[in-house]
């Protein structure tokens, strides 16, 4: 089962401890490098939360667990044959651990933003398009939120950084339970979009607790090769 697990947190019910030696080297200069304290606490609850998650699943204590950032900047698990990434958007912070690479993106939903704005920076013409032919307001925030985060997971879980023409290039399609390497989902309380994109089918997920069930997807064609 490549997704061992996926856990939805609010920040501010992460407890840290009070001091940092539980940080790696490459961590702690990664930590240095946030200015703002805000940003920096945000960086101390995603690491401390994924080893909290890490030893329901490995047993031991968290500041044990085998957790460190790669030169590139990616979350690594060394010795464990695991992957993991995460995400926080708003209050919330979202880890997701598998047995294959794994992406995954939360973004709380805004309908303040220009979203047809932004899809012209994200979207291939088709799905700008859609989003345009979509009437409510409503529903096509929710499907450019499903979009977005589902091509941001897709660029974390092959370990890559923002790449507009790759973003654009992004179809996703209605996939078997067995197949999908990707899926999607959209929470009313919080009001969250969240998505997945593993290496390997999923496999089971665990339950939304509001909003509406997963769909699950698999990524169109291959992304074209990102224009520099």
């Amino acid at each position: 089962m490549p997704l061992a697990a996926l856990r939805l947190v609010l920040l501010a019910e992460v407890t840290l401890p009070s001091a940092l030696a539980w940080l790696t080297p490459s961590e702690h200069q990664r930590w240095q490098g946030f200015g703002l304290p805000p940003r920096r606490q945000v960086y101390l609850a995603g690491r401390w939360q994924l080893r909290c998650e890490l030893a329901m699943l490995l047993g031991g204590e968290p500041e044990a667990q085998p957790v460190d950032l790669a030169a590139s900047g990616a979350t690594t698990l060394p010795g464990t044959g695991l992957h993991a990434n995460l995400s926080h958007s708003g209050g919330w912070l979202a880890v997701a651990i598998g047995d294959a690479p794994v992406g995954v993106d939360i973004e709380q939903l805004n309908p303040r933003r220009d979203v047809l704005g932004l899809a012209q920076m994200v979207c291939s013409p088709a799905q700008v398009a859609l989003l345009q032919a979509q009437p409510d307001t409503l529903l096509r925030m929710h499907q450019f939120y499903r979009w977005w985060t589902l091509k941001e997971a897709w660029l974390k879980h092959r370990g890559l950084g923002l790449q507009f023409p790759t973003l654009q290039s992004l179809a996703f399609d209605a996939a078997g339970p067995d197949i999908a390497s990707a899926a999607s989902g959209l929470l009313t309380d919080p009001p969250l979009a969240v998505a997945l994109v593993s290496a390997c089918p999923l496999g089971p997920l665990p339950a939304l607790p509001t909003g509406t069930p997963w769909q699950r997807l698999n990524p169109g064609s291959p992304p074209r090769p990102a224009v520099r």
